[in-house]
């Protein structure tokens, strides 16, 4: 790899540093730091680099001696990411909700259709969980209640779209997931605010630094009106953070003792999601959850 990335690239010479399957890369002439990363749709990833050219936030890519996005290496595409100073920052969603334009135009990484990721996600595991033959106790055990969830979410989001104002809701540039390299180009699609939002929540809720007042402040600057509170509530509903863990049990990349970090706060996420949906109780459709209550 080394010395393919020397080539395609120009350098004189790099450290090359291998960190849970990335590639991060030194220039030693200059201590710049990039990422080497395999890519699987390049239709996708031009409309990626075109969508956050602009936008400090993101990590610049950088054009190899084709002059090209994509390098090929082993079989994959790659491309090269040079490092944005705010990698390893925590996402301030404020500055970042407020450097994003309005998208009107769909897109290759439209992702706005939730319920039908949902409903085929849930579909999968319950076939997927019918083949283990008792292997996984603990998510046999749980998994119910997060599947259950997730049908909430579905039918909260069906009423954004069929009975509320949709086209009053804003697409920008979300993250696929908060938790990861935020200034990673690869590492986004286009989607309603109130995901980015949602998930942003989310993240500060099971990293164990959330703070109540925060979340109230950035409801009452963004949601406005009855579909905004609807995809927001249902995209706190939606726990991907068990099903992220429950993928990586099945890989074999963490003991299935894992999963009781999340089971274990079951009860104070719905105090969370009782202040949220408290928060939002203008809006008449959150009264349907009637099973997050005091």
């Amino acid at each position: 790899m080394k010395n393919a990335i020397l080539y395609y690239y120009n350098f004189n010479d790099i450290h090359l540093n291998k960190v849970k399957n990335k590639n991060y890369i030194i220039d030693i002439a200059t201590n710049k730091i990039y990422i080497f990363v395999s890519i699987e749709n390049t239709e996708e990833c031009i409309e990626a680099i075109r969508l956050t050219k602009n936008i400090k936030h993101f990590n610049n890519v950088v054009i190899n001696i084709k002059n090209e996005y994509f390098t090929p290496y082993n079989g994959k595409i790659y491309i090269l990411e040079e490092i944005s100073e705010k990698s390893n920052e925590h996402i301030n969603i404020y500055e970042y909700l407020a450097q994003q334009p309005k998208l009107e135009k769909f897109t290759n990484l439209d992702r706005n259709n939730w319920n039908t990721l949902w409903a085929k996600k849930i579909d999968y595991y319950e076939y997927q969980l019918s083949h283990i033959n008792n292997q996984y106790k603990l998510i046999e055990e749980t998994i119910d209640y997060y599947i259950g969830l997730t049908e909430n979410a579905i039918e909260l989001y069906n009423y954004a779209m069929i009975t509320a104002d949709a086209p009053e809701t804003e697409k920008i540039i979300c993250h696929k997931r908060i938790n990861r390299n935020i200034t990673d180009v690869t590492n986004i699609i286009v989607d309603y605010r109130e995901r980015e939002i949602g998930e942003y929540l989310k993240s500060i809720f099971w990293q164990k630094n959330y703070n109540l007042e925060e979340a109230k402040t950035l409801i009452n600057k963004y949601i406005k009106n009855e579909t905004s509170a609807y995809l927001l509530f249902s995209r706190l509903l939606y726990p991907n953070y068990y099903f992220d863990i429950y993928d990586k049990i099945l890989n074999s990349e963490l003991n299935e003792k894992e999963i009781l970090k999340i089971v274990e706060r079951n009860k104070e996420y719905e105090k969370f999601l009782l202040t949220i949906k408290e928060q939002l109780k203008d809006y008449g459709k959150l009264a349907m959850i009637k099973w997050i209550k005091k």
